[in-house]
């Protein structure tokens, strides 16, 4: 049994390693109050003890079988794209993309909420005279409640695979060649829309799977956009915000915040509501600090 839990596949951050034995990349965390850029061990990124663990089972079990399997297609998808997976693969990177999306960091503070607010509640539900037909909730209200209630998100991922299935499947590439161009990852990595299905998850520097409606009209996001999306969602974690195979990536990400024109130029979407949004904040975050 595993101590040392990922929440972001080992199998998929090698693909971003910044070293030719693969074990380690660059990565932009906090210290001291500032974001720092240093070289890191895989397997010491994105990860937390028993992170999965709890006193009766050991979640982390649930991935062995799909991180065993997906690293080779994934290496086929890099290698030759999405059009010559055969429907065996396909499923199985449905299965991947379902649980990597459910197991990440931003759900697990999603379940940490929820279990402060059942908390709150405790007494007013155990004098409930309904509290014996809702036994479930004694474990999550207990010791291991925030896992327990991250778990629970896990029953219902039949539905999420076949949501994906139901959608298209490309693959993305960057602009062009340059280091500043290259994807990003974060310990929340699936990026998805609210307006419309679609989803997207960087599998390698240069690559980006991208699920999305047949008769979408939207163009893909480049990687300005998807890097800074992966740096937002690297709040979620309180260790590395992102991890990236060259440093230069991570500086032009850290120094280049963007601007409302890059902003405005982009289609009418969930996206540039977001960015939009972000900005207006930012903005007025910037006039009460000054």
């Amino acid at each position: 049994m595993k101590d040392r839990q990922h929440f972001v596949t080992q199998a998929v951050l090698r693909n971003f390693s910044s070293c030719k034995k693969k074990e380690k990349i660059f990565v932009i965390l906090h210290k001291n109050n500032q974001l720092a850029i240093l070289p890191k061990a895989i397997n010491r990124t994105f990860e937390q003890n028993n992170y999965f663990k709890t006193n009766e089972e050991n979640y982390d079990s649930w991935f062995e079988n799909i991180d065993a399997q997906a690293p080779s297609i994934i290496a086929s998808i890099i290698e030759n794209g999405v059009e010559n997976l055969t429907t065996q693969e396909r499923e199985k990177i449905n299965e991947f993309m379902a649980f990597q999306w459910l197991r990440c960091a931003a759900f697990r503070n999603e379940s940490s909420s929820f279990s402060e607010i059942l908390k709150a509640l405790q007494n007013d539900l155990k004098n409930d005279p309904r509290w014996s037909s809702f036994e479930y909730l004694d474990k999550m209200l207990g010791e291991d409640s925030i896992k327990h209630i991250h778990a629970n998100l896990f029953t219902d991922i039949q539905f999420l695979i076949q949501k994906l299935n139901d959608l298209t499947l490309s693959s993305v590439s960057p602009k062009s060649l340059d280091r500043k161009d290259e994807y990003v990852i974060s310990a929340s990595p699936v990026l998805y829309n609210c307006w419309e299905p679609e989803f997207y998850f960087p599998i390698s520097p240069t690559n980006y799977l991208r699920f999305h409606s047949i008769d979408s009209s939207f163009s893909p996001l480049d990687s300005r956009f998807l890097n800074e999306l992966q740096f937002i969602n690297g709040r979620a974690y309180t260790g590395c915000r992102v991890a990236a195979r060259h440093q230069e990536t991570l500086e032009y990400l850290k120094n280049t915040p963007l601007q409302d024109c890059e902003i405005k130029n982009l289609e009418n979407s969930f996206w540039k509501y977001l960015f939009l949004e972000m900005y207006k904040k930012n903005q007025e975050a910037k006039k009460v600090s000054g």
